[in-house]
């Protein structure tokens, strides 16, 4: 009918039907023997894909958990074990939602080519978590448990933790959201850099700001070096796209293992309060919570508290000087800087 509505010069009624024919679908989406299962799982977390009635899907779920409990002594949990129709719902796995694409105007070869295509996606409620990293009120702010760190380790501490999340999530085709929480960790990068020299946030800008080779704005902190490369700290020099054939290395909230930081502490074998490089140890405390009613109500409670309660930590290399005073209750909050 489209072609003799286009022989006959009828345009009109060639463009009604094209639109009519877009509504229909190629093949049977409602054949009553057609049925197709999918399982994938990594570690906890299981995602299964099928195709058939929800009272089968309901069938399914339910004997899951029946052999979960019976034979695994597992409980699944009930918050996030449910079912959900692809082309209107989505499905959270790995930190990922997904669901099922459909466009009737991405055509290829006169055939409609996403339309049913999984397609990955950036949940709303992680860009709006890491979001709140940066900002408070809607307002980016500092960031005090980094203020004694130098200005390479704050660069390249925003850097990390955000270029690893912004890695993960390469593989979404909404990856772009996240150039606006890079904007405000930016920010909140250059407020932490000012508020650790006393000075203002344009004097930063004015100092570290750089431009990339792709044109893009960054903070950049070089240390020189005698007769070696510098060190270089950049934040905000990579360009965020969409790369559906990015092969992803590990979880994002999985990447920061408590032990491994404590064992880079330690081979930076330096004192984290004073600086010292002679007779380094380990303070250790039982809880965050014990530290934090012990100091309760001080003015100005000693600078190893504020700094274990700001970086929620458990342990601090020291010296065996400020490890002394530690325990004996002489340390008196000498300044990082002094």
């Amino acid at each position: 009918m489209v072609k003799a509505a286009k022989r006959a010069g009828d345009y009109r009624l060639t463009r009604e039907l094209r639109k009519a024919r877009a509504e229909l679908p190629s093949g049977d989406p409602s054949d009553p023997d057609y049925r197709r299962l999918r399982y994938v799982r990594y570690a906890d977390d299981v995602l299964l894909g099928f195709a058939g009635t929800k009272a089968e899907a309901e069938e399914i779920k339910r004997e899951l958990i029946q052999f979960s409990r019976e034979r695994l002594n597992l409980e699944m949990s009930a918050e996030k074990t449910y079912i959900t129709h692809a082309a209107t719902g989505k499905a959270r796995f790995l930190g990922y939602d997904i669901r099922v694409a459909k466009r009737d105007s991405r055509k290829c070869k006169g055939r409609r080519s996403i339309n049913y295509l999984p397609v990955l996606e950036v949940p709303g409620v992680v860009i709006t978590q890491w979001t709140r990293k940066y900002t408070q009120a809607g307002k980016p702010i500092h960031r005090p448990e980094i203020l004694q760190d130098s200005d390479y380790d704050i660069v390249m501490a925003y850097q990390l933790e955000l270029q690893g999340v912004v890695n993960y999530y390469t593989m979404a085709h909404n990856v772009s959201k996240w150039y606006k929480v890079r904007s405000l960790a930016m920010q909140s990068l250059v407020k932490t850099l000012a508020r650790k020299h006393k000075t203002k946030a344009t004097r930063i800008y004015r100092k570290y700001k750089t431009k990339t080779r792709e044109g893009i704005t960054a903070i950049q902190v070089q240390i020189p070096r005698e007769g070696k490369k510098p060190l270089i700290a950049t934040f905000g020099g990579k360009p965020i796209h969409y790369n559906r054939k990015a092969i992803i290395t590990d979880l994002p909230w999985k990447m920061r293992n408590k032990r491994t930081e404590l064992a880079k502490r330690l081979q930076a074998d330096k004192c984290e309060l004073c600086g010292s490089t002679q007779d380094i140890n380990v303070h250790h405390i039982k809880t965050l919570k014990d530290l934090k009613k012990r100091y309760q109500g001080r003015r100005d409670p000693p600078t190893w508290v504020k700094i274990m309660a700001a970086r929620r930590r458990k342990t601090l290399v020291v010296c065996r000087n400020c490890h002394h005073k530690i325990h004996s209750g002489k340390y008196d909050g000498e300044r990082l800087r002094s």
